[in-house]
């Protein structure tokens, strides 16, 4: 399958997307199996701030198909790809390149507001707790915190073990993601339902779950951040700059 490479080129989401699909001998004319149906929701192609998964498979009713593989034509796809993200895709936020070093203890709420609100599906209540839990403890000293690798550590794992749909479009985009595994039709019968999105941190009912996973794309309004929210996409770019100026704390 293709999957991109070349960030600098910035090519278009729905020229990527098209070249996902199985070509036929009918001019612009491809195949789009079930699966990939839902493999192109789940990776945060589609902007699940406004649509959900029924609303998305909803739109293929019209489009011939056979033993659940879709005959998609171009003439189809501005409607299909109306439903993609259309915003900006930065490259996803990369904690390795945080230095060594002090920060004031309002770093970390900067950190959930500009960063882990867009790119995982943790609440703010959760990140309070890590912090009180796992970094206070060991890193927060005369309102400091001194950042350090198991910090970092911290925050991959985050990344890694929380993903939001935004992190994992950003992931695919710039080739740091996984490839589609969606290679061909599958002729047998099979249904698909997105599954609920657990949170290890913070126990609470699956629609609930549900939709904090939708919700952390968004400006939490009763947080009052202080920013928009292009000012803190803006963020993950630089956050990743601090300290380069700084003297490494040995």
């Amino acid at each position: 399958m293709t999957k991109p490479n070349s960030p600098a080129s910035e090519p278009p989401l729905k020229d990527l997307v098209w070249s996902l699909l199985m070509p036929t001998q009918e001019p612009d004319t491809c195949l789009m199996p079930d699966e990939l149906i839902f493999e192109i929701y789940q990776r945060g192609i589609i902007d699940s701030r406004r649509y959900r998964f029924d609303q998305w498979k909803a739109v293929f009713k019209d489009i011939p198909n056979k033993e659940e593989v879709y005959f998609v034509n171009k003439s189809h796809w501005p409607r299909l790809s109306s439903f993609f993200f259309q915003g900006p895709i930065k490259k996803p936020f990369d904690p390795k390149k945080l230095k060594d070093g002090p920060r004031p203890l309002s770093w970390l709420n900067e950190v959930y507001q500009k960063v882990l609100r867009f790119e995982t599906s943790i609440t703010f209540d959760n990140w309070r707790r890590i912090v009180s839990q796992h970094i206070q403890p060991r890193f927060v000293k005369n309102d400091q915190v001194f950042l350090r690798q198991e910090i970092r550590d911290l925050l991959a794992k985050i990344l890694l073990d929380k993903a939001s749909s935004l992190r994992k479009l950003e992931l695919w985009y710039h080739g740091q993601g996984p490839s589609f595994t969606v290679d061909e039709p599958k002729k047998e019968e099979k249904k698909f339902n997105p599954a609920p999105i657990s949170d290890s941190f913070l126990s609470k009912p699956a629609e609930g779950t549900n939709k904090a996973a939708i919700d952390k794309l968004y400006y939490h309004h009763e947080q009052h951040p202080g920013m928009d929210d292009k000012e803190s996409l803006d963020f993950l770019d630089e956050l990743a700059k601090l300290g380069d100026e700084e003297a490494e704390i040995k």
